[in-house]
């Protein structure tokens, strides 16, 4: 799929916060079924995604655990995600959170290893650096933001989202991708389609060979 940007801004805040989890449960093993094990884990992968409920939990939206693995082990590690929606291209900012809970706070609720923020906008210059300190003075807590491009990547790497979610833009792609003609894709491999392969796309769209082998003899 063509890397294209997206108007988060058409989602209203309850519809982004079901995209993030829709990305994330994209990333679960296909077979639902599969007992998950230590023992034979699969690396970089997300093992669970829960929905927060409302209440006091500091604005968390979701929970994600993966699974890390470096050269000695593999371990679980617990991310709370958490949402900013903005349907203007205004960053997000820190008094856009809670005084009632520190960031620290909400991992210490949540015992999670990680806090990531996910924003459709971009995070402001002042909540960054604060979250990057968190992350430079904690010995094993990590602060993490996704703006809008992070987003888009995601949205982009799993076509079932991107059709949820963004159907006409799925269909706008996917005719592109269609709409590629047999014709081009011969012309510009015409260097590695043996003359038996070409005569028989020549006939089937009606290539003007000739026309080919004439630019390849000038070359």
């Amino acid at each position: 799929m063509s890397d294209v940007p997206l108007n988060l801004s058409s989602l209203n805040a309850e519809q982004f916060e079901d995209l993030i989890e829709a990305i994330f449960r994209g990333k679960l093993p296909s077979d639902a079924k599969a007992e998950f094990s230590l023992d034979k884990p699969s690396t970089g992968s997300v093992v669970s995604v829960i929905r927060s409920g409302r209440g006091q939990d500091g604005g968390v939206d979701l929970v994600v655990t993966t699974m890390v693995t470096d050269c000695i082990t593999s371990r679980l590690f617990k991310w709370v995600v958490q949402c900013k929606h903005r349907t203007n291209s205004k960053s997000i900012g820190v008094p856009d959170f809670s005084k009632e809970f520190t960031f620290q706070e909400i991992l210490d609720h949540h015992h999670a290893n990680g806090y990531l923020l996910v924003c459709s906008t971009c995070p402001s210059a002042k909540l960054k650096a604060r979250l990057d300190q968190l992350t430079q003075d904690s010995n094993h807590q990590h602060y993490v933001v996704w703006s809008y491009a992070q987003v888009c990547e995601a949205v982009l790497s799993d076509e079932s989202v991107l059709q949820q979610f963004f159907p006409q833009e799925y269909e706008r792609q996917r005719g592109l991708v269609e709409g590629r003609s047999i014709a081009d894709w011969a012309h510009q491999h015409r260097k590695s389609i043996s003359n038996d392969a070409f005569a028989a796309l020549n006939d089937l769209v009606s290539l003007d060979s000739s026309r080919i082998n004439d630019e390849d003899d000038k070359k």
